[in-house]
């Protein structure tokens, strides 16, 4: 995990982006990266990058729930126009990526592009920092197998985390049942939770992060929200700075957003604005009045008894029953 440096700074690039149209996203796109040296910085010919959207259900793309196909396309194409070999993945609670896929429409531009759809499985343990209550962390060696990701996350409130944007989307390179199992075991502590989401982020040590803010989600995300017009695509490399500028687009209070302290605590990344350079847009010309954020009106631990029936089998099949034929 990269440490702080008191004089360090990090960029983040803005851009307009007017609708959901391919050729309007990648000129926005270009043009957000120009400010960071083109994706030619970030992406070179032969290497295999994940591309990792936000896929949390499937629903349609109008719905602003997941990454936008179009916007994946976009980035696809740019990535394959450098030689390099992309590929989607995530990893979902309960559903496949290809399942989530196909009802947004992503599944039809994979296909168009001859590209695949993973489920970011095959778990890894790597060390954590969260202490003796989660020594290590469950990672899908898939997604950490990728010589570089992109990550592409949707802007969004959230019920119980309040924003959703760069560091909790890589909240999916965690393989589907793990999850369940973190929010059950530490959910209860959010700033313990927050730390864990920050360590897996730095795991994933993404090379770039590219937000789909053109239509956000309002109000009761991640799921049950309302889609809002902001136009816009965010470019970086440091997924703290880059959360703590759509903070401050949407007008939310950066202070409830746990994730920001844990990084400041951690060490990791730029989550102060003061040190953060925002290039192409004037961060007061790209704030979005009105904006309205959600409550944190769930909590984030689950009860056993939102745990799946097909885990808990599993989790008996695996460690009771086999302990007790021991």
């Amino acid at each position: 995990m990269t440490q702080a440096n008191s004089n360090r700074r990090a960029a983040v690039a803005l851009a307009r982006c007017g609708g959901y149209e391919v050729a309007e996203v990648r000129r926005a796109l270009e043009e957000a990266l120009s400010h960071l040296g083109g994706l030619g910085a970030f992406v070179r010919p032969g290497m295999r990058v994940l591309l990792k959207p936000n896929l949390v259900k499937g629903a349609p793309a109008a719905r602003a729930v997941n990454t936008h196909p179009v916007f994946v396309e976009a980035v696809a194409r740019m990535t394959m126009d450098l030689g390099a070999r992309p590929t989607i993945g995530d990893s979902l609670s309960i559903f496949s990526a290809r399942t989530a896929a196909a009802v947004c429409g992503l599944d039809k531009v994979a296909d168009r592009l001859g590209i695949e759809i993973i489920d970011l499985d095959k778990p890894v343990a790597v060390p954590s920092r969260l202490g003796k209550r989660a020594p290590t962390l469950q990672l899908s060696s898939v997604a950490l197998g990728f010589d570089a990701i992109l990550n592409l996350p949707k802007l969004k409130c959230h019920e119980q985390l309040y924003m959703s944007a760069a560091t909790k989307n890589l909240f999916g390179i965690v393989p589907k049942q793990r999850k369940f199992l973190l929010h059950y075991w530490i959910g209860a502590e959010p700033e313990l939770f927050a730390r864990m989401l920050v360590d897996v982020a730095a795991h994933a040590a993404p090379a770039l992060t590219l937000v789909d803010s053109i239509v956000a989600l309002e109000r009761g995300g991640p799921i049950h929200g309302d889609p809002r017009l902001v136009g816009l695509v965010l470019a970086g490399t440091d997924c703290p700075a880059i959360d703590r500028v759509a903070v401050e687009i949407v007008g939310a209070d950066p202070a409830r957003l746990l994730t920001l302290g844990a990084a400041r605590q951690m060490g990791w990344g730029t989550p102060d604005l003061e040190a953060i350079d925002v290039l192409g847009i004037p961060l007061e010309d790209a704030k979005v009045p009105g904006f309205v954020r959600t409550a944190v009106a769930r909590p984030i631990a689950y009860r056993a008894s939102q745990i799946p029936s097909f885990l808990v089998r599993n989790l008996y099949r695996r460690f009771i029953k086999r302990a007790g034929a021991g």
